[in-house]
């Protein structure tokens, strides 16, 4: 499951350093360019990219979610059980919050706020999902499998 923390603006070296201390905490470990859980239960890794807006996805394709090009993104990457992609909707809001920015749930094309709200303005009209609704959705195609 592939979750992105998005923000408009370039984040700073003393806001990587929030991140690094966030992901610590949680359990974490810094391998090359990304951080992968250190803990057996969770199958979760993230990359931060700091130049996004070279991205294809989200230079030249309309996204009627997305109101911005993203500057910084914080990307993360679930696999395999229920427990990973719960995780990784929770590590997803405290770095939301972090760098005052928003989630982005790719499987069903919602942005969400650092509350875990969505946002109704942008794409979404009356169709609003809770946070979580791409992980139950992915559970139910793997179910079907």
């Amino acid at each position: 499951m592939h979750l992105s923390v998005l923000t408009a603006r370039k984040i700073s070296r003393e806001i990587l350093g929030l991140i690094d201390t966030c992901l610590d905490e949680r359990g974490f470990r810094k391998e090359d360019d990304r951080y992968v859980s250190g803990r057996e239960e969770y199958l979760l890794s993230i990359t931060v990219d700091m130049e996004p807006e070279k991205d294809l996805c989200w230079t030249y394709t309309t996204n009627e979610v997305i109101w911005f090009i993203p500057m910084t993104e914080i990307i993360l990457e679930s696999k395999m059980t229920k427990e990973s992609h719960m995780f990784s909707y929770e590590v997803a809001l405290d770095l939301a919050r972090i760098i005052q920015g928003v989630v982005y749930d790719h499987l069903v094309d919602v942005a969400y706020n650092t509350e875990g709200e969505p946002f109704q303005w942008y794409g979404l009209g009356e169709q609003l999902a809770e946070y979580g609704t791409g992980m139950k959705r992915l559970m139910q195609d793997e179910k079907q499998m």
